[in-house]
């Protein structure tokens, strides 16, 4: 069976993998033109696509990127796509989720056996490939913590109150939050960084696809997908 994996946003990536292997990746990304945002789809086989206006026409190029592939295995794939996960403002999620539903509609009809696609949460996917506790242990191997509390606890270890002599107490706070931001790994950092790291040994075939069509924090989380939905 094919599978294709999603990470959709304006700017986001697809995996598209037979038997676990790599055969195709997409890159996307926005520009301007006109005075209008439009889409531009790089595959990893060379081909381009540009002015795409909707993210309709965006799936619909995307469909026709992999429709050969989808001919040849007999019409069978099954598509899954990460979803807007929680922490998101509700207008910031409900636009993603938008995007998102007019991208995989004209993709999901490719499959023979009219299946819908399968969404599943950032959290979720990862689960299946990530190290137990890779937040924290990306941080540790990049000299920095998953806690606030902890990045606080080492600015007030490393303060130096002679290099602030005369700072009023106002931009005192803002340097030591300054400090500790730079001490703090966000979680989407760590993840972008585990990806990178775990999924090329899951999926055989992906660096090569990912090289050629860019976008690598993308395509690394659609190949995470790719790799979860074919374990479910």
């Amino acid at each position: 069976m094919l599978i294709l994996g999603l990470d959709p946003a304006s700017e986001g990536g697809g995996v598209l993998t037979k038997d676990g292997e790599c055969i195709a990746a997409m890159y996307w990304r926005t520009n301007i033109r006109d005075k209008r945002r439009v889409y531009t789809l790089k595959m990893s086989d060379g081909r381009n696509k540009s002015g795409l206006r909707t993210p309709w026409e965006l799936g619909f190029a995307i469909r026709r990127a992999i429709s050969g592939f989808v001919l040849v295995h007999g019409g069978d794939i099954l598509v899954a796509s990460e979803s807007a996960y929680e922490g998101r403002n509700a207008r910031t999620g409900l636009a993603l989720s938008r995007f998102s539903g007019a991208l995989v509609g004209p993709i999901e009809a490719l499959d023979c056996a009219r299946r819908e696609t399968i969404w599943v949460e950032s959290q979720k996917w990862r689960s299946a490939s990530f190290r137990k506790k890779w937040w924290k242990e990306t941080a540790v191997e990049h000299g920095k913590t998953a806690s606030m509390s902890s990045a606080n606890k080492r600015v007030m270890l490393a303060w130096d109150p002679t290099q602030h002599i005369g700072v009023g107490r106002k931009e005192i706070d803002k340097r030591m939050a300054k400090m500790a931001k730079s001490f703090f790994m966000t979680k989407r950092e760590a993840a972008k960084i585990e990806a990178e790291r775990v999924m090329p040994g899951l999926v055989p075939g992906l660096p090569k696809h990912v090289e050629r069509c860019g976008g690598h924090e993308h395509v690394y989380d659609a190949a995470g997908v790719a790799y979860w939905a074919s374990k479910v």
